[in-house]
Protein backbone atom coordinates (compact mmCIF):
# COMPACT_ATOMS: atom_id res chain seq x y z
CA UNK A 1 0.00 0.00 0.00
CA UNK A 2 1.36 3.37 -1.02
CA UNK A 3 1.78 6.03 1.66
CA UNK A 4 0.14 9.28 0.62
CA UNK A 5 1.54 12.74 1.27
CA UNK A 6 -0.50 15.41 3.00
CA UNK A 7 -1.41 17.02 -0.33
CA UNK A 8 -2.42 13.65 -1.79
CA UNK A 9 -4.63 13.05 1.24
CA UNK A 10 -6.25 16.49 0.83
CA UNK A 11 -6.86 15.83 -2.88
CA UNK A 12 -8.38 12.44 -2.12
CA UNK A 13 -10.56 13.99 0.56
CA UNK A 14 -11.84 16.63 -1.87
CA UNK A 15 -12.49 14.03 -4.56
CA UNK A 16 -14.42 11.78 -2.18
CA UNK A 17 -16.45 14.73 -0.88
CA UNK A 18 -17.42 15.60 -4.44
CA UNK A 19 -18.44 12.00 -5.12
CA UNK A 20 -20.44 11.95 -1.89
CA UNK A 21 -22.31 15.11 -2.89
CA UNK A 22 -23.10 13.58 -6.29
CA UNK A 23 -24.30 10.38 -4.63
CA UNK A 24 -26.53 12.34 -2.27
CA UNK A 25 -28.06 14.11 -5.24
CA UNK A 26 -28.59 10.80 -7.06
CA UNK A 27 -30.10 9.30 -3.93
CA UNK A 28 -32.61 12.11 -3.73
CA UNK A 29 -33.66 11.83 -7.38
CA UNK A 30 -33.78 8.05 -7.19
CA UNK A 31 -35.82 8.24 -3.99
CA UNK A 32 -38.33 10.50 -5.72
CA UNK A 33 -38.43 8.13 -8.69
CA UNK A 34 -39.02 5.21 -6.32
CA UNK A 35 -41.88 7.04 -4.66
CA UNK A 36 -43.46 7.79 -8.05
CA UNK A 37 -43.11 4.17 -9.17
CA UNK A 38 -44.58 2.94 -5.89
CA UNK A 39 -47.55 5.31 -6.30
CA UNK A 40 -48.15 4.18 -9.89
CA UNK A 41 -47.94 0.52 -8.90
CA UNK A 42 -50.40 0.89 -6.04
CA UNK A 43 -52.85 2.88 -8.15
CA UNK A 44 -52.60 0.39 -11.03
CA UNK A 45 -53.07 -2.52 -8.67
CA UNK A 46 -56.09 -0.87 -7.03
CA UNK A 47 -57.62 -0.25 -10.45
CA UNK A 48 -57.27 -3.91 -11.38
CA UNK A 49 -58.76 -5.00 -8.04
CA UNK A 50 -61.79 -2.78 -8.72
CA UNK A 51 -62.15 -4.26 -12.21
CA UNK A 52 -62.03 -7.80 -10.83
CA UNK A 53 -64.56 -6.95 -8.12
CA UNK A 54 -66.88 -5.48 -10.74
CA UNK A 55 -66.60 -8.73 -12.71
CA UNK A 56 -67.56 -10.67 -9.57
CA UNK A 57 -64.22 -12.45 -9.25
CA UNK A 58 -63.88 -14.47 -6.04
CA UNK A 59 -61.66 -12.69 -3.57
CA UNK A 60 -59.69 -15.90 -2.97
CA UNK A 61 -58.15 -15.76 -6.46
CA UNK A 62 -58.26 -12.01 -7.01
CA UNK A 63 -54.72 -11.39 -5.75
CA UNK A 64 -53.29 -13.95 -8.14
CA UNK A 65 -55.22 -12.53 -11.08
CA UNK A 66 -54.28 -8.94 -10.28
CA UNK A 67 -50.60 -9.79 -9.71
CA UNK A 68 -50.59 -11.68 -13.02
CA UNK A 69 -52.02 -8.75 -14.98
CA UNK A 70 -49.50 -7.46 -17.54
CA UNK A 71 -49.90 -3.79 -16.55
CA UNK A 72 -49.56 -4.53 -12.83
CA UNK A 73 -46.54 -6.76 -13.43
CA UNK A 74 -44.86 -4.02 -15.47
CA UNK A 75 -45.56 -1.42 -12.78
CA UNK A 76 -44.18 -3.79 -10.13
CA UNK A 77 -41.04 -4.34 -12.24
CA UNK A 78 -40.54 -0.58 -12.59
CA UNK A 79 -41.00 -0.16 -8.84
CA UNK A 80 -38.56 -2.94 -8.03
CA UNK A 81 -36.00 -1.53 -10.47
CA UNK A 82 -36.33 1.92 -8.90
CA UNK A 83 -35.85 0.33 -5.47
CA UNK A 84 -32.62 -1.37 -6.56
CA UNK A 85 -31.29 1.90 -8.00
CA UNK A 86 -32.20 3.77 -4.80
CA UNK A 87 -30.50 1.15 -2.62
CA UNK A 88 -27.38 1.24 -4.81
CA UNK A 89 -27.21 5.02 -4.34
CA UNK A 90 -27.50 4.50 -0.58
CA UNK A 91 -24.72 1.91 -0.70
CA UNK A 92 -22.51 4.33 -2.65
CA UNK A 93 -23.09 6.97 0.01
CA UNK A 94 -22.02 4.53 2.71
CA UNK A 95 -18.88 3.58 0.77
CA UNK A 96 -17.91 7.23 0.30
CA UNK A 97 -18.54 7.94 3.98
CA UNK A 98 -16.29 5.04 4.92
CA UNK A 99 -13.60 6.26 2.51
CA UNK A 100 -13.85 9.73 4.04
CA UNK A 101 -13.27 8.31 7.50
CA UNK A 102 -10.23 6.38 6.29
CA UNK A 103 -8.75 9.48 4.64
CA UNK A 104 -9.48 11.57 7.74
CA UNK A 105 -7.71 9.00 9.92
CA UNK A 106 -4.74 9.02 7.54
CA UNK A 107 -4.66 12.82 7.70
CA UNK A 108 -4.78 12.74 11.46
CA UNK A 109 -1.81 10.37 11.49
CA UNK A 110 0.01 12.56 8.95
CA UNK A 111 -0.57 15.85 10.77
CA UNK A 112 -0.93 14.61 14.32
CA UNK A 113 -3.74 15.54 16.64
CA UNK A 114 -3.10 19.24 16.28
CA UNK A 115 -1.56 19.46 19.73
Amino acid sequence: MEIMSGQDLRNSLNEIQTCLKDSLSKSRSRGLELAECERAYRLGRALEVRKEKALGTASTIMKDLVDGDVMVAELRFERDTALVLYKSAQDAINVYKLNLRVIQEDMQREYGNGK
